[in-house]
């Protein structure tokens, strides 16, 4: 099992990607250069006080997720960077913030912080790339290289993160602010990722989601966008999704600017293997795939 690499066997397998990510509606970021434990922010550095207010994260922030970030090629002397997103369907944002130590995190209100003064709205994007390799080692085997394209592609617009989960999509990427998520990135995969991300569009080759939308609406998004070719984020917007039956789903957008209605149906199935979830995991777990039974458009009422 020593040779063994998650991301290398979801690959064999020829594992979907698309419909794996989990529903966040906010995120906040917060600068660590140390070196990450398994559990990142559990096992750092940060005092007790500052680890519990982290953790209160969830409690004050529904549907929300706090990692770690550096940028390993690069030292500050004096503050911190943190940044808030909200990751939302519709006009998502990032704000940054910097604080002077870990303790000034006890200042911070999470419930109010989206509207704080202390933030400043950005107007660029961030590509976070996970490399947690204490976490997973195909987090690290895969993550470094891609951070690293990702750093000539984009600089200080890109950063190494903890876990976001999906080890066995490594190496993961995620654009912010919409909270798109790209599974089994090469270096290659980089420059049309980013490229795609700044013309407002998708790139279906390694596309595994977008955080806003629960999972039946990714499934289906991907769908849409596989049958019609609409490539702009912004180009769908998800209306609703309802299980029909036993292993049948139907889920429906609406495109912008012509107001078309899109309905797909989907089957959701097991998957013919089994799979470890993780390199370090004992036992496998059954995998699901997920059929296309029909995919209509409706044209809009004029």
């Amino acid at each position: 099992m020593s040779r063994f690499f998650c991301s290398i066997a979801s690959q064999e397998n020829r594992e979907q990607i698309f419909g794996t990510v989990p529903f966040i509606a906010k995120w906040l970021l917060v600068e660590y250069p140390a070196a990450w434990r398994n559990h990142a922010i559990e096992k750092s550095n940060f005092s007790e006080m500052v680890k519990r207010h982290l953790s209160s994260y969830a409690d004050a922030v529904p549907n929300s997720r706090q990692i770690l970030i550096r940028q390993a090629h690069k030292s500050r002397d004096g503050f911190v960077l943190c940044f808030v997103v909200n990751s939302r369907e519709d006009e998502p944002e990032v704000g940054q913030l910097e604080v002077e130590s870990y303790d000034q995190l006890l200042n911070l209100n999470f419930a109010t912080l989206e509207h704080s003064a202390e933030n400043q709205k950005l107007d660029h994007p961030l590509f976070l790339v996970c490399t947690h390799g204490t976490h997973d080692k195909c987090c690290a085997k895969f993550g470094l290289p891609v951070y690293k394209a990702a750093r000539q592609q984009a600089g200080d617009e890109a950063w190494q993160c903890s876990h976001i989960g999906g080890d066995r999509f490594a190496a993961n990427l995620i654009c912010f602010p919409h909270g798109i998520y790209y599974g089994h990135v090469t270096p290659a995969d980089v420059e049309p990722i980013l490229a795609a991300y700044r013309r407002g569009e998708i790139y279906l080759k390694n596309y595994r989601g977008r955080c806003c939308f629960p999972r039946a609406a990714q499934i289906a998004e991907y769908f849409i966008r596989s049958e019609s070719g609409i490539k702009r984020i912004a180009s769908l917007h998800f209306l609703t999704s309802k299980q029909t039956d036993a292993g049948t789903w139907r889920a429906s957008f609406t495109s912008r600017p012509d107001g078309n209605l899109h309905q797909v149906e989907f089957r959701v199935r097991e998957a013919q293997f089994n799979a470890y979830l993780t390199c370090s995991s004992t036992t496998e777990k059954p995998m699901l795939r997920y059929e296309l039974s029909s995919y209509s458009v409706a044209q809009a009422q004029t």
